[in-house]
C-alpha cells in the first residue's frame, strides 16, 4: 500500500510538470495507475496498432471490442491472457525498452532454427544498480546481470492476427545480458513470421541481492510502450538458384544503400588506414548495415583498442546475384573490390559488370564473416530491388 501511495503522488507530480511545460516522465510504475489521462515518456515512438485493440500504456487495460458485444454502460471484452497480463502488471515494476532489435535466427548444428529477441532497457527506470567498486562479491558488476532465466515468462502477440496474447516460457540456456543494460532470450516453441508486427511483454525477477536493485526479489516487466517488434526473417527471393545459395547465410538489415558513390567525407585522419584513393573505383555500390542487428560487434584488442568485426570481412569469395530492369533472370558476378569503415559500411565492385548510370539494378550481394562476428565464417547478405552505382547515386 505504500508503494502504491508513492506512484500515486508520483504519477500526481509528473502530471503537474506536463501541466506546467515540463518534460520529464517517471519511466517506471507499480500498482494501480489507472488515471483517466496517460502521460507517454517523451522518447517512445508509437506504432499504432490493429485497429481493435487499443494501445495499453502501463496500469491501464488493453479492450478488444468485438462488434456487437457491447453496449454503452457495459464493460469492454478483455481476452483471458490479456486480463491475466493486466493483472500481474498492478504489482510488477515496468521498465521501457530503449533500443529494440529485430528478432534474429541462427541455424542450430542439428537443422534446427532458434529465434532470439535482444533489447537495451531505459537505465533511467533506476530497477538496476551497479555494484561499488569495493564491493567483496561483485565488485563494479551491473546489477541486471544476476539475473536469470529461473521463472521468467514471456506473452507474445501478433499484432494484426491474434485476439489475445500466448505465453512462453524462456528457452534452457538462452538468458544472456551484458553492460548495465542489455538482455538476450528465446521464447521456447516460438516461431516467428516473416513481415509479422510483435507486441511483447517480459516478465522476470529482479536479483534477490542487496545492492543490484532498490527491490530484491520483486517481479519485473519490459514492454516496449506502443511500439511493435520485428523479424529479420531469411530473404526468400524467388530464383531458386539465388535461394539455394543464401538459405544457410545470414540476412543484414540494410540501413541505407547507393548514397555514398565516394568517400570524400573520409580525409585526413578519417580515412581508412587501407585506403588508397588511386585505387577506389568511381562506379561502385555501397551499403550501410543496421548495427542493431548485433551480427558484427564491436570489441577490444590487447592494447584496449577498439576492434571492429566488419572490418574482418572475407573480401576472398564474395559474389553478387544481379538482375537489370530488363533481365529475366539474376546473374552471378564475383566480387572484385571491397572497403570496409567503421562497423557498417561497405563498398565494392563487380568483376566483368559494369553499372549503368542512374540505373536500378536488384541485388543480392554476398559475404563471408570473420572471426569475431557473431557467426563467425559464415556467409553473410544484403538485398534490395533499387541498388546504384557511382556519383548517381549521390
Amino acid at each position: 500500500m505504500k508503494k502504491l501511495l508513492i506512484v500515486m503522488v508520483v504519477a500526481l507530480l509528473a502530471i503537474a510538470l506536463v501541466a506546467c511545460g515540463g518534460e520529464e516522465t517517471p519511466t517506471t510504475t507499480k500498482g494501480d495507475a489507472t488515471t483517466p489521462t496517460v502521460t507517454t515518456p517523451k522518447d517512445v515512438t508509437t506504432t499504432p496498432k490493429d485497429v481493435t485493440t487499443t494501445p495499453k500504456a502501463p496500469g491501464t487495460s488493453t479492450a478488444t471490442t468485438t462488434p456487437g458485444t457491447t453496449t454503452p454502460g457495459t464493460t469492454e471484452y478483455v481476452p483471458p491472457v490479456q486480463k491475466e497480463i493486466d493483472g500481474k502488471m498492478e504489482t510488477a515494476w515496468w521498465n521501457d525498452v530503449h533500443t529494440m532489435n529485430p528478432i534474429q535466427y541462427t541455424k542450430n548444428a542439428d537443422g534446427t532454427m532458434s529465434y532470439t529477441w535482444s533489447f537495451t532497457i531505459k537505465a533511467e527506470s533506476g530497477l538496476f544498480l551497479n555494484f561499488p567498486e569495493d564491493h567483496d562479491t561483485y565488485p563494479s558488476l551491473p546489477g541486471i546481470q544476476l539475473t536469470t532465466a529461473e521463472g521468467a515468462y514471456v506473452y507474445i502477440k501478433d499484432m494484426a492476427k491474434d485476439e489475445d496474447f500466448t505465453k512462453y516460457s524462456i528457452k534452457a540456456g538462452s538468458w544472456r545480458t551484458e553492460r548495465w543494460c542489455d538482455i538476450w532470450f528465446e521464447a521456447e516453441d516460438f516461431i516467428p513470421e516473416p513481415e509479422a508486427q510483435y507486441d511483447m511483454y517480459l516478465f522476470f525477477q529482479l536479483p534477490n541481492v542487496e545492492g543490484a536493485t532498490p527491490y530484491p526479489g520483486e517481479e519485473i516487466y519490459v514492454w516496449a510502450l506502443e511500439r511493435a517488434w520485428t523479424y529479420n526473417a531469411p530473404i526468400v527471393i524467388g530464383d531458386p538458384i539465388v535461394d539455394d545459395a543464401i538459405k544457410d547465410g545470414y540476412s543484414c538489415t540494410v540501413h541505407r544503400h547507393s548514397e555514398r558513390g565516394d568517400i570524400s567525407w573520409a580525409e585526413g585522419d578519417n580515412a581508412p588506414a587501407d585506403f588508397d584513393p588511386a585505387k577506389f573505383p568511381v562506379m561502385n555500390f555501397n551499403f550501410t548495415v543496421k548495427a542493431e542487428d548485433k551480427l558484427f560487434p564491436s570489441g577490444t584488442d590487447s592494447d584496449g583498442n577498439r576492434t571492429e568485426s566488419f572490418a574482418e570481412i572475407i573480401p576472398e569469395g564474395a559474389f553478387a546475384f544481379i538482375k537489370g530492369p530488363n533481365d529475366t533472370n539474376f546473374t552471378r558476378y564475383e566480387c572484385d573490390y571491397m572497403l570496409t569503415e567503421r562497423w557498417c559500411d561497405m563498398w565494392f565492385t563487380l568483376k566483368e559488370f559494369t553499372p549503368e548510370a542512374g540505373v536500378q539494378y536488384e541485388m543480392v550481394f554476398c559475404f563471408m564473416s570473420g572471426v569475431s562476428a557473431t557467426h563467425p565464417y559464415t556467409l553473410h547478405y544484403v538485398y534490395a530491388k533499387n541498388w546504384m552505382a557511382g556519383p548517381t547515386a549521390q
